[in-house]
């Protein structure tokens, strides 16, 4: 059985002032055994990878899928998470070849209630922005 491999990449992918970052080059020679590019665009509604700009356009060169995964925060509001995460996007792709994930693992001291809740609210507002829903992982 053959498995899909992709490339998980933020901010820590690079120097902490960003002026050593991922070699792109380098990925561009092995680009046949990747499948996808998950990118971090940000984390609940106040937080922007600082490499996200650099890492989506530069992945859009490998003509291989593309992730914007967001990190969600369940005790903050789904609609301003959401929000802040597709301004990030604004310009950066029509989204008819490129997803959307949440990446849903900082639980932190919610509930399971508000944990599906605010889940929930995310996968609905994507859905209605995008006319699908996200990719979800923990």
């Amino acid at each position: 059985m053959s498995r899909a491999f992709g490339i998980d990449i933020s901010k820590h992918q690079a120097s902490s002032d960003g002026s050593k970052r991922l070699n792109f080059e380098a990925l561009k020679k092995n680009s046949e055994r990747i499948c996808f590019i998950a990118c971090r665009a940000g984390v609940s509604w106040g937080y922007k990878d600082p490499q996200f700009n650099y890492h989506w356009d530069q992945s859009g060169q490998l003509k291989v899928g593309r992730i914007a995964y967001h990190v969600v925060y369940f005790g903050e509001s789904a609609v301003a998470q959401m929000d802040s995460l597709f301004k990030m996007l604004e310009n950066r792709s029509n989204f008819k070849h490129d997803r959307v994930a949440l990446d849903l693992e900082v639980a932190g001291i919610n509930t399971k209630s508000r944990i599906t809740s605010t889940t929930l609210n995310c996968l609905e507002i994507c859905k209605a922005r995008t006319g699908r829903y996200p990719i979800v992982y923990s």
